[in-house]
């Protein structure tokens, strides 16, 4: 089975992108999505946003959230052995 997780450092580093281009603070960003500037704080540092603040952030970048969802590593299939020539 396959279970999907959120990919924190490509939605982090999507936020980055959009927030440097419109040329935004941080805190600028917190005021925009309503949420608090530590919520990008702990993103920075690998942590999930709740599902709220994920909700927020994707809405505010205006993409599907299915851009920020892979696999888990764990259930990738595995390719099997390499062939040796």
């Amino acid at each position: 089975m396959i279970r999907p997780r959120l990919d924190v450092q490509a939605l982090y580093t999507a936020v980055d992108v959009v927030r440097m281009h419109y040329d935004l603070s941080w805190r600028d960003l917190a005021r925009a999505t309503g949420l608090s500037p530590s919520t990008f704080s702990r993103m920075a540092a690998g942590g999930r946003p709740d599902v709220d603040a994920l909700v927020a952030i994707v809405a505010w970048l205006r993409v599907p959230l299915g851009r920020f969802v892979v696999p888990a590593a764990e259930d990738v299939p595995d390719p099997g052995p390499k062939e040796t020539t």
